[in-house]
């Protein structure tokens, strides 16, 4: 940001920085930076970096093996979301109410 306003506006901008943007996305939605975990028997050290560096195919199979990391086991796009394209938006919470109200009694059939 610059010192003091101006008396005036000026026509140009006058080079102060933008604001910076926030992340769009989830805190829980990025890859683990430091994650090296143990996949498969045959990577006991595989990153989201690794990942990144590999084709589709094979970045889609490890995506969806377990890996442990930390004591904790879990698929691997839980470790890296981003690198596997992994959708980390909360699931829509169920109603509070049902959807229709309840009979006095029950009925024969399925009722719309």
């Amino acid at each position: 940001p610059t010192g003091a306003p101006t008396a005036t506006p000026t026509d140009a901008p006058t080079g102060a920085s933008p604001m910076p943007t926030s992340d769009p996305r989830p805190p829980g939605c990025r890859d683990v930076e430091h994650f090296g975990g143990y996949v498969n028997k045959q990577y006991s050290n595989m990153t989201c970096s690794m990942l990144q560096n590999w084709g589709q195919v094979k970045r889609d199979y490890y995506c969806g093996r377990e890996a442990t990391y930390r004591d904790e086991t879990k698929n691997v796009f839980h470790f890296c979301p981003e690198t596997c394209g992994h959708d980390c938006a909360p699931t829509p919470s169920p109603t509070m109410s049902p959807s229709a109200p309840r009979t006095k009694s029950p009925t024969a059939a399925p009722t719309d």
